[in-house]
């Protein structure tokens, strides 16, 4: 009874941060200066996606490769995908701008939540947008953004690394300087066990999941 208690009173904060996040969200929409509605969408980000992330018990754990340090400016983040808990466990690192897909965008709720969320959203059905996309990506990274792109496209099951899809990858030629980050994401156990292909679908979301 005590752990069905306690798993209700996680599931309501976490309805309740995200219920936050909705308002937070629609109030921010109001700031009228575009760079200063953004720094306030990633700052609550960050915040809201830390106190999620506590709520449902997403323990974070961070290590470099040898040689490697962590980034003091914006860079472009390259990371794996494998589930929506990817972006609350890079939200509560770092106030990035996530760059997702003109699909997400006309999804009903989740599209909201997206723009909400301060991400920035491009055509993958067609190219005819993409140097308009690649300028604003452009522009954020040369502010000292840090942008987070998921090069696969798409989610998976963790099980292998699809072909990229390298059209934003020009970001490299395009902006002086960049700091590029690859990022793996590796979820080591849920309830106490570990990660296999027994359990993962509790968390995972790729393929033609709802």
């Amino acid at each position: 009874v005590l752990r069905r208690v306690i798993r209700f009173l996680r599931a309501g904060t976490a309805l309740f941060i995200m219920g936050v996040f909705v308002v937070r969200g629609a109030t921010i929409s109001r700031i009228p200066n575009l760079e200063a509605r953004l720094s306030a969408r990633l700052r609550t980000n960050r915040r809201l996606a830390g106190w999620l992330a506590r709520a449902i018990r997403l323990r974070v754990h961070v290590t470099f490769e040898s040689g490697t340090t962590p980034a003091d400016r914006g860079c472009l983040i390259l990371a794996n995908h494998t589930s929506v808990l990817d972006v609350v466990a890079l939200a509560s690192l770092e106030d990035a701008v996530f760059v997702t897909s003109q699909e997400m965008a006309e999804a009903p709720v989740i599209g909201a939540l997206a723009r909400f969320g301060g991400a920035t959203f491009v055509e993958r059905r067609h190219r005819g947008g993409r140097a308009n996309e690649l300028r604003n990506l452009e522009t954020l990274l040369t502010a000292g953004r840090t942008v987070v792109v998921f090069p696969e496209g798409t989610s998976t099951d963790g099980s292998e690394i699809l072909r990229f899809r390298h059209g934003l990858l020009h970001l490299a030629e395009r902006v002086p300087r960049l700091e590029i980050l690859p990022v793996a994401i590796r979820y080591r156990s849920i309830g106490g066990k570990p990660v296999d292909a027994a359990n993962r679908d509790r968390i995972y979301v790729y393929g033609d999941q709802s």
